[in-house]
């Protein structure tokens, strides 16, 4: 991969994974499971660092950029102890035919001068409330719906379409977000947020104008929550006592039935 190419990479991603090493947009790769950071004053050089005995070069260059949402998970109550942490869904479903395929957008957008982000929320619940697949769709900040995909029991392909969209999926077992839902929302530079609909509730996450992505992305790996604590309750738990420091906001509202 090249210097352009890289650079061009990251005017749509905050960060870029590889195994245990996180790249950010400051020239910086940090090793997840030691808490270092190694810093670099010219991209060239970080792009023949190596790990594991390849170049980040060529480690880039097999990589596909691509942003998968993913469906949340109840869990049991424990014993009080700290530990917990964010379910990710299985992979299951993303090599079927229609994984990924484009619907028509226009189904939302009905709205009129009328629309707004909310509006095309709720629209989105009353269709996918029932289902069985997850969706997802970009709605800019004006409410009107630019892309909407299909996915599989699991996942959704979605990523946003435009600057200052907010990326709306339905998790068809309930539930709060996944470890995936709120890495691959503070990668992609262009969304605003992203919301997670199921059912009777919403669960919306936005990022402030000082959101802290790569340290927001970390900290979701390793986040912990009284064990006592239901699934969607720790979730609530940790994203409330972590919003102030990382730059987000995050409720669960109810979602109230779209207006025909």
């Amino acid at each position: 991969m090249t210097k352009e190419r890289l650079l061009d990479i990251f005017k749509h991603i905050e960060f870029i994974e590889i195994d245990e090493f996180m790249i950010t947009r400051n020239k910086q790769i940090f090793n997840l499971e030691t808490d270092t950071p190694i810093d670099f004053t010219d991209w060239n050089k970080l792009l023949e660092h190596k790990i594991h005995g390849q170049s980040i070069r060529d480690a880039l260059d097999e990589i596909e950029f691509e942003f998968h949402y993913e469906g949340g998970r109840g869990s049991s109550s424990g014993s009080g102890e700290m530990g917990g942490g964010f379910n990710h869904a299985s992979l299951q479903g993303r090599k079927a035919e229609d994984y990924g395929k484009i619907e028509y957008p226009a189904v939302f957008n009905t709205q009129g001068r009328f629309a707004t982000q909310d509006e095309a929320i709720r629209l989105f619940n009353d269709r996918y409330k029932d289902s069985d697949i997850e969706y997802g769709i970009s709605v800019d900040e004006n409410g009107f719906v630019h892309r909407h995909i299909r996915g599989s029991a699991t996942s959704v392909p979605i990523s946003a379409y435009g600057k200052n969209h907010i990326v709306v999926h339905n998790h068809p077992s309930g539930g709060a977000f996944s470890d995936t839902d709120l890495i691959a929302a503070a990668q992609d530079a262009h969304a605003t947020g992203i919301v997670a609909t199921a059912g009777k509730v919403s669960h919306v996450f936005r990022k402030g104008s000082d959101f802290k992505a790569p340290e927001f992305a970390r900290a979701v790996k390793k986040a912990k929550w009284p064990k006592d604590l239901t699934y969607d309750a720790g979730v609530k738990w940790w994203m409330k006592k972590n919003a102030k420091d990382f730059g987000f906001t995050y409720e669960v509202r109810k979602t109230k039935k779209a207006p025909r």
